[in-house]
């Protein structure tokens, strides 16, 4: 499992490192609609400074922004924050906010390069 889950008392940060496939975010976005913390969570944070790759298909993007979707019915208040700084992660970040556009997320996402830029957004 190539991250670490910090909650945060307005919202969750993840710190992903090494190899992750989507497997493993699907997992951590599991853990965190399965927790009533979620409920009243403002933001998350996903810090990918530290991934050296990830495995994450069209299909499986589709799928994750989908699930987003379906979520924010109940979490329409959410803020995403994405951080990295390569290729091909920001690309990933990229197709995730397209696809999430497309479906009408009423969430607000960004990328970001550090991490003290992110949370200065989210406020």
């Amino acid at each position: 499992m190539p991250y670490r889950t910090f909650w945060e008392p307005k919202g969750i940060y993840w710190q992903h490192y090494g190899m992750v496939t989507a497997e493993e975010i699907f997992e951590a976005n599991n853990t965190f609609y399965s927790d009533r913390r979620s409920d009243n969570a403002h933001y998350q944070i996903i810090d990918c400074l530290n991934v050296e790759h990830i495995e994450l298909d069209e299909t499986a993007m589709l799928k994750m922004a989908a699930f987003d979707k379906a979520h924010s019915e109940t979490t329409h208040q959410l803020k995403l924050a994405f951080i990295g700084v390569a290729q091909p992660l920001l690309s990933v970040f990229d197709d995730y906010i397209r696809h999430s556009q497309k479906l009408d997320s009423p969430w607000k996402m960004k990328t970001f390069e550090t991490l003290q830029a992110a949370r200065n957004w989210l406020g």
